[in-house]
């Protein structure tokens, strides 16, 4: 009650709203003050000074092997992600929908990540796929294909079987083939450092090639500020999230980072860290033109490694998309409403809207006026139950 809502239709609240929530799914929304009292067996939530939006999606993760599954499933959730696309699938990740001893996100699961230097003939891409639709999984991801022909047949039976692909920019064709091949999103900014250096007449039709066959962008840009030692190991032990990770882990982190400085020696690695900013510095300016052009852009962390807490590093990722210049407004869409576009699943999730499921998150602050209220969660509702992030944390093990 008396809650502003941030739909994602518009940027813009709607202030002093009354949501009702009826087995997971959202019945009314609209003015709270019309109902002076409301009779109801219902929970009551004083919403005053606070704000719901849709839950959040994760569209770039790795799920981890099954002794840290509920883990990770609880930081995102406690960090208000609601939603994860797995990059990195294995028949393991089938038995993740079922799990019953802690709360499960919404799982959109790859196939195991192709990945071959041989030529996959018309018939190998035929029986693999087949079998990857016929065990479950949800689209294909492409790591590295060797040759056009192998990129085509494995578009041509993913088409067959109706199995999205996605992954890496495959090297072995021109980004405009791939733009025009069926292809639906491009991870960490593949290809577009070197297509913005063409010029802006050239980049400009790429992105509207882009547009017009609906090929979204999944960024993961704070993964490589990691790993080109962009950030200091001070400023990313303060990270949001950071002080839910053990003592032992981070010391293993830290050790990691000092081995690695020790092994590729720190010419190298202050040679390596100059030669990414200025490709950061044009992935910045090409992921301002593809969030004001309207291309599909959505938020994935990759996160798993050194200092990257599942969840609690969207704040990270979208710090990354405020300093290329975005609204909060196109960032909270990529994360939101961009997501369930992508996964065809926008007349069901990713707007606060009546008929829609109510996975949703509650915040004590606004974030279309401060993107770091998405670290402000209060509440999680998801599949039907609610949820406190104190309550989650115990689920911590």
């Amino acid at each position: 009650r008396d809650i502003g809502v941030v739909t994602m239709l518009q940027s813009d609240v709607q202030e002093h709203q009354l949501v009702c929530i009826t087995k997971g799914t959202i019945t009314f929304v609209g003015k709270d003050g019309s109902a002076k009292e409301l009779k109801t067996n219902a929970k009551v939530i004083n919403g005053t000074g606070k704000y719901i939006m849709p839950g959040m999606a994760d569209m770039h993760c790795h799920l981890p092997e099954k002794k840290e599954i509920k883990n990770y499933f609880t930081l995102n959730i406690m960090a208000g992600v609601t939603t994860l696309r797995s990059m990195q699938g294995n028949n393991e990740h089938l038995e993740y929908r079922k799990m019953t001893d802690a709360p499960v996100p919404n799982l959109y699961l790859s196939a195991p990540p192709i990945l071959t230097k041989k030529n996959i003939s018309n018939s190998v891409a035929d029986s693999m796929i087949g079998k990857y639709k016929a065990d479950g999984f949800d689209f294909v991801k492409i790591l590295y294909v060797n040759d056009s022909a192998s990129f085509a047949a494995i578009m041509l039976n993913a088409k067959k079987y109706n199995m999205p692909v996605c992954g890496h920019l495959p090297k072995c064709v021109s980004l405009e083939y791939v733009l025009q091949s069926g292809y639906n999103s491009i991870e960490h900014m593949g290809g577009q450092a070197s297509a913005y250096d063409k010029g802006m007449e050239y980049y400009q039709s790429t992105l509207a090639l882009t547009k017009k066959n609906n090929v979204y962008h999944c960024p993961t840009m704070d993964w490589y500020q990691i790993a080109y030692h962009e950030l200091s190991e001070d400023e990313m032990k303060k990270r949001f999230g950071m002080e839910l990770i053990q003592d032992s882990v981070k010391q293993k982190w830290s050790t990691s980072i000092a081995d690695d400085i020790k092994k590729t020696g720190e010419e190298k690695i202050a040679k390596d860290k100059a030669d990414y900013k200025i490709t950061q510095e044009k992935q910045l300016k090409a992921l301002k033109l593809i969030a004001d052009t309207n291309v599909g852009l959505l938020i994935g962390l990759d996160a798993g490694g050194l200092y990257e807490v599942p969840g609690f590093e969207m704040i990270e990722e979208m710090k990354i998309y405020k300093r290329a210049g975005m609204s909060n407004y196109q960032i909270l869409q990529a994360a939101t409403i961009n997501a369930a576009k992508y996964l065809k699943q926008d007349s069901k999730w990713g707007s606060v809207e009546t008929n829609k499921d109510a996975n949703l998150i509650l915040l004590s602050a606004n974030p279309l006026i401060d993107i770091e209220a998405i670290t402000k969660v209060e509440g999680i509702f998801l599949n039907g139950k609610y949820y406190l992030p104190k309550d989650l944390k115990k689920n911590l093990e």
